[in-house]
């Protein structure tokens, strides 16, 4: 394998094991939204954890919203509900 391909299937690990440490710490800490300034790369997170939230042991149902603040910012919101 090429350098470039192993250096990519590194960062894939990490970054799902640290997507399942933050679902862990959503579930400990009971958190029920998170909120954040619009980025291509942050909805992609979100997305990635809320799809993290649906499965496993203890379930939530997560939600992405797009709102616009005071300043009119665009904002990305996940809800989550039990």
């Amino acid at each position: 394998m090429t350098p470039y391909i192993v250096q990519r299937k590194i960062n894939k690990l990490y970054y799902i094991y640290l997507l399942k440490l933050i679902t862990q710490a959503i579930h400990e800490r009971q958190i029920s939204s998170i909120s954040l300034d619009f980025d291509l790369l942050k909805w992609h997170v979100l997305r990635s954890i809320s799809g993290n939230l649906t499965y496993g042991v203890g379930s939530l149902r997560p939600s992405i919203v797009l709102e616009t603040n005071h300043a009119q910012k665009l904002l990305i919101k996940l809800h989550i509900r039990a």
